[in-house]
């Protein structure tokens, strides 16, 4: 769509009066309406620039899903599945952990307008968040999936969504429904940070969506409203909050990191940093000073350039967050344990930049020439061993154990393996990657959630074509990749 009649769109939607804030950083998926305007995904956007034309689109990207609020009212609906029946649909969506089913309330309340269903399965409501489990059925077609607007989320009687425009709220589906079928059928969670608020173990919710976005800006309008009661004294027996006051200094400029919230669903930080940074960083956008500094420094504040893991070098996975006017609120999933201290290392951004790494002829090894035990070395206090290699036709397991620091993230992808013809293509990144991409059976993210400290021998696994030769490619990292000298520890056995 052409940005003419997008911003008329904007001007019709908009009342003049208001105040229009784009957070600093969301976390919403909107990428579905954005791939409608512009080919860019939704998550490169970086949300400080100044260019008028990506902020226009920012601003009414959020004008479809951030007005959401939740109502639950007592229709129920038989055909609404269970939450465990569901589950194997919410796994889908990324920020969806098994805690969220075993927690939650059940519900099953529904109600129907215009065609369209919304049917309410649970509710989690804990310290940390208010997340609603839901199904969307339509008898039209919803152009980029679930977009609410024009909603309310009362709780006690209360208005929580204080701004048209609440950064409170995130959200995600999973399309259920095939290609084929009649109806179209989303699974959907809806969550609204509610760490920063004072609540009783037991409240009122009023949940109402007043629209639900079909085609081409075009809205079904309804009443879905839901209220209920909802208790988190079970999870509030299981959670943990720390006011941890921690304050620093990030090359002039003040951050601090205030609350760190555990609950069995989630785990979440509370932050600030200076908002006379977002200036500076508009500056150097425009003239270029200083902006390799205020890149890194960015980074840092906003939670993407870190590595964070307890004591046991347990990471924590981020899955979410938000930043609004100097607050910061980052989501990460759920611990096993409650950790004595948390540990914060930025990363260095000019290093970790695919574009500045080329893989050298050192690190390339004939995978059939590899005797095991094989240690090999990453960085200062960075190894691992390579204890097994086993093949059976086309598949290839490696067993290795890791030792030193950082190891979850190191086990993120200590190696790559590659076919010996491709060698010739080490500085074409994108060939590289997607040709090591493709050869991998599991996902990174996967190492990077089991490895830890004591969890440190974990097996890769491989297909490969028996027709081709290949090379172990290995991972190092240059001195300074780990900016321990920027490290945060926050203490929480006090």
């Amino acid at each position: 769509m052409e940005e003419k009649l997008f911003n008329r769109i904007m001007e019709k939607e908009l009342s003049k009066e208001e105040e229009l804030k784009i957070p600093d950083s969301i976390n919403i998926k909107l990428g579905k309406a954005y791939e409608i305007i512009k080919t860019d995904k939704i998550d490169e956007i970086k949300k400080r620039k100044t260019n008028k034309k990506r902020n226009a689109i920012i601003a009414a990207s959020l004008a479809f899903l951030v007005l959401t609020t939740v109502v639950v009212t007592p229709a129920l609906a038989d055909n609404i599945p269970p939450l465990k029946e569901l589950s194997q649909h919410l796994k889908n969506i990324y920020s969806f952990n098994d805690n969220y089913i075993t927690n939650a309330t059940e519900i099953n309340m529904s109600k129907t307008y215009d065609g369209i269903e919304v049917a309410l399965q649970g509710v989690i409501y804990d310290e940390s968040s208010l997340k609603f489990i839901y199904t969307v059925t339509s008898d039209k077609k919803l152009q980029w999936g679930v977009q609410l607007r024009k909603n309310s989320l009362k709780i006690n009687g209360k208005e929580i969504l204080e701004k048209t425009y609440s950064e409170r709220i995130g959200g995600d589906e999973t399309k259920i429904s095939k290609e084929d079928d009649k109806l179209e059928k989303y699974a959907v969670i809806t969550s609204y940070d509610i760490s920063d608020l004072k609540l009783d173990d037991v409240v009122n919710i009023d949940w109402c969506i007043n629209e639900i976005h079909t085609q081409n800006y075009k809205f079904a309008e309804g009443n879905w409203d839901f209220n209920f009661k909802v208790s988190k004294e079970l999870l509030k027996a299981n959670s943990k909050i720390f006011d941890v006051n921690y304050k620093t200094n990030i090359d002039g400029y003040n951050f601090s990191i205030d609350r760190v919230v555990f609950t069995p669903v989630e785990t979440k930080i509370l932050a600030n940093y200076d908002t006379k940074f977002n200036a500076d960083y508009y500056t150097s956008l425009k003239d270029g000073t200083l902006k390799e500094k205020l890149e890194q420094i960015d980074e840092e504040i906003s939670f993407r350039g870190l590595y964070i893991c307890d004591e046991k070098g347990n990471a924590l996975g981020m899955t979410g967050g938000r930043a609004d006017n100097g607050k910061e609120v980052w989501t990460f999933n759920p611990v096993k344990e409650i950790p004595k201290k948390i540990i914060i290392t930025p990363i260095n951004l000019k290093l970790n930049t695919r574009n500045n790494i080329v893989y050298k002829d050192d690190q390339f090894i004939s995978l059939k020439e590899i005797k095991t035990p094989l240690e090999l070395k990453q960085g200062k206090d960075m190894n691992f061993t390579i204890n097994s290699i086993k093949q059976q036709d086309n598949k290839l397991k490696i067993n290795v154990t890791f030792k030193g620091d950082f190891i979850a993230r190191r086990a993120l992808e200590p190696f790559v393996i590659i076919p010996k013809s491709m060698k010739k293509y080490q500085s074409n990144n994108d060939l590289f990657d997607s040709t090591a991409f493709k050869i991998r059976n599991v996902a990174s993210w996967d190492y990077y959630q089991k490895a830890s400290n004591i969890n440190n021998t974990l097996d890769y696994e491989f297909n490969l074509n028996k027709d081709e030769e290949y090379y172990l490619v290995y991972n190092k990292y240059e001195d300074g990749f780990f900016m321990k000298d920027r490290q945060m520890i926050l203490d929480l056995s006090k």
